[in-house]
């Protein structure tokens, strides 16, 4: 089963975790965590900490975290990653801002394919190694549907409008003279648009062999770029298919052009049946990423007494909430589970959902906290991060929505100082409410689980 790494028996049992940088990460790699100094000023409008300011303002790291940082990670890799305030962020001039007439996100559902081209629906199944299938795993998982993507986001981005465009709004058609292609070459399928016009997009088998064909993420978002709606925000397109960027990827889970305000989703490589092949630990998967055993499994280092600042005994906080609901029935479903797996492949889909509108709203890639926002390198890394954004990152979309949104920016230094925080306070608590209520309808599965229970730890947390 890919529910454990060998050498780590935890059992679900998180009784300890890392909430600051690891020491190993800190030796093996140069990636340095902001300070609290700036990670405070970071949040601020201004960029400065004021006067009346103290340390005490800052999110307690057993609410964020720092971020993981394990080997092949994509800080590790690229831990010189440039910081993103709020600041900077509300002063990035190609950042679209919020406005009246432009507040609606849609989603819209895959795209229908024409019976002309119905080979492309085998190619929406992963051709999973026989050494990597899962035994006993359901065959027929339901894929994640539109609606239930478009309800958690409606949560994740509260009070903008978000709306569900059907798979007929965009169809799959012929192009020419079709033929079997290598795996070192590319076909054609058309992508029909809602105006009528029909756009080329390349396709190709995966480089791995889990995908029959895979499309490519630029050709998409050529089509979404010339169909944008008047009223729209930004779209994320939903595709089942799996899909890759360029010619020297591998695969590639979603694209966001921020400024053009695109962006799409592919569900495939999140399908639970893969993660043997693309070693997904469940068992170690966010909240329970932070576990000090998996930390030290992955840096091949046991934790000493010199390590005692970067770790802490769960208590209740909002990650120690978390961690206590990760337990193994959590965390892996029946292995017959249907609608567990299900549960947990929507999960998935809809965490990179939220990131890929991110870009479109100007959140660049967050190296502050541990954050839905961080970059990922592997499919494994992704089931360690987080669903939520740090206290940086909601900063950005509070501001947005509460500010830039209403029309009330810059009205006065006063209203600013005092009024601006006391609604985006609300609109946060709002928020995390709309939030906690699409996690509970999913229930007792993994991330729907420890979400719900991390956000009523932040909601007690706010209340105090």
């Amino acid at each position: 089963m890919a529910s454990a790494v060998p050498g780590i028996d935890c059992e679900g049992s998180h009784v300890v975790a890392f909430v600051g940088v690891s020491a190993h990460a800190t030796k093996g790699s140069t990636y340095r965590q902001p300070t609290p100094q700036q990670r405070l000023a970071a949040t601020c409008l201004s960029g400065r900490v004021t006067k009346s300011q103290t340390l005490d303002q800052l999110s307690p790291a057993s609410t964020f975290p720092a971020p993981l940082v394990l080997p092949g990670d994509e800080l590790e890799e690229d831990p010189e990653y440039p910081p993103q305030s709020l600041c900077a962020w509300a002063r990035e001039k190609e950042r679209n801002p919020i406005t009246s007439e432009r507040r609606t996100l849609y989603v819209i559902d895959a795209p229908e394919i024409d019976q002309e081209v119905a080979d492309m629906r085998g190619w929406i199944d992963p051709v999973i190694p026989k050494q990597n299938r899962l035994r006993s795993f359901p065959s027929d998982l339901p894929q994640p549907r539109v609606q239930d993507i478009t309800n958690y986001l409606a949560a994740f981005y509260h009070g903008l409008d978000v709306k569900s465009l059907p798979s007929s709004h965009y169809r799959f058609v012929p192009l020419g003279k079709r033929r079997a292609k290598s795996n070192n070459s590319e076909g054609k399928v058309g992508l029909a648009a809602p105006d009528g016009s029909v756009t080329a997009i390349r396709h190709r088998p995966s480089k791995d062999g889990v995908a029959i064909g895979q499309l490519n993420l630029l050709d998409l978002l050529d089509v979404l770029d010339a169909t944008v709606p008047a009223d729209a925000y930004a779209v994320v397109l939903l595709v089942h298919h799996d899909t890759y960027e360029s010619d020297e990827d591998d695969f590639c889970c979603g694209r966001a052009f921020g400024g053009s305000r695109i962006s799409v989703v592919s569900s495939f490589r999140y399908h639970p049946g893969l993660d043997l092949f693309a070693d997904v630990e469940h068992l170690h998967a966010w909240p329970a990423s932070h576990c000090i055993s998996l930390v030290d499994y992955m840096w091949d280092s046991r934790t000493t007494d010199d390590d005692a600042t970067f770790v802490v005994a769960t208590r209740d906080t909002p990650m120690s909430r978390a961690l206590k609901a990760a337990t193994k029935s959590i965390m892996i479903p029946k292995m017959t589970s249907k609608t567990g797996w299900a549960a947990m492949w929507l999960a998935r889909t809809c965490r990179t959902a939220s990131h890929e509108l991110g870009h479109c709203f100007g959140l660049d890639h967050c190296v502050y906290y541990a954050c839905v926002m961080q970059g990922v390198a592997t499919i494994s890394e992704d089931a360690r991060q987080p669903p939520y954004l740090c206290a940086v990152c909601l900063s950005k979309l509070a501001f947005g929505v509460m500010s830039e949104a209403s029309g009330t920016k810059g009205k006065g230094k006063a209203r600013d100082a005092s009024r601006r925080e006391s609604e985006e306070l609300e609109w946060v608590i709002a928020r995390y409410k709309a939030l906690a209520a699409v996690c509970i309808t999913w229930g007792n599965v993994g991330l729907w689980k420890t979400f719900h229970a991390w956000i009523t730890g932040r909601l007690e947390e706010l209340d105090n």
